[in-house]
């Protein structure tokens, strides 16, 4: 199970790797119309919505490489079983707290997709796809840090049966 999850995660962070290509590509042909000839309509519009994919699909891959920026100055001091109790409940809060993103996040999702909510402007763009992308993005994310608790957990346990 891990081993697919970790698959889907992966391929998640390549597809935001080619999202991003495509935001590059959307906003130099962007500039080039502006300098040539005709802009064309909402370009930077759909690039953040592409953006918005990009960030919130790439949040699992990047806490299972433990690669989001914290602040441990504290933690560094403290001695291994305190570090350990503080990362338990660090994940416990996380859960949670994620945990309710996660929810709403999903709830606002489909009220969209239902009203067909749209960002109006020269073209009507629909805005329940970048908010499916975020409800995603954040199920992978809450997935990923509910594996790396339990990851936790079952180092303590192991440590424990070592002795």
């Amino acid at each position: 199970m891990r081993k697919i999850f970790t698959s889907l995660n992966k391929f998640l962070a390549e597809l935001c790797g080619w999202l991003l290509s495509l935001i590059a590509v959307l906003l130099a042909v962007d500039v080039i119309t502006r300098a040539l000839f005709t802009p064309l309509r909402d370009v930077a519009s759909i690039a953040v919505f592409v953006m918005i994919a990009v960030i919130y699909l790439g949040l699992a891959n990047c806490e299972r490489v433990d690669g989001h920026v914290g602040v441990d100055l504290l933690e560094n001091m403290f001695p291994p079983a305190i570090k350990r109790i503080n990362t338990i409940v660090r994940y416990i809060v996380e859960i949670v707290i994620i945990g309710i993103v996660v929810y709403f996040a999903v709830d606002n999702s489909i009220d969209s997709f239902v009203r067909g909510e749209a960002l109006s402007g020269t073209l009507t763009l629909p805005i329940w796809p970048a908010k499916f992308a975020m409800s995603i993005g954040l199920v992978f994310f809450w997935i990923q840090i509910v594996l790396n608790f339990l990851e936790v957990l079952g180092a303590r346990q192991e440590g424990g049966q070592q002795k």
